[in-house]
């Protein structure tokens, strides 16, 4: 569905900006910052198509219904 389909990408970079601000505040230096970067972009990448998917079905199911 076109409904949901920017959501991870948009929730993922949201989180990458607000890790990114962080780690350059307490001065992280440059292989940790990206190790913790990548992890965090990809997790928050994993949850938010979970959470789309889910939130398809419940969308598809109350317009079937």
């Amino acid at each position: 569905m076109k409904r949901f389909r920017n959501v991870s990408a948009i929730v993922s970079l949201l989180a990458g900006f607000i890790t990114a601000v962080v780690m350059v505040i307490n001065k992280y230096d440059l292989l940790t910052f990206i190790w913790i970067l990548a992890v965090v972009m990809a997790v928050f990448y994993i949850v938010s198509r979970i959470i789309c998917f889910i939130w398809k079905v419940i969308y598809s199911n109350s317009i079937s219904k």
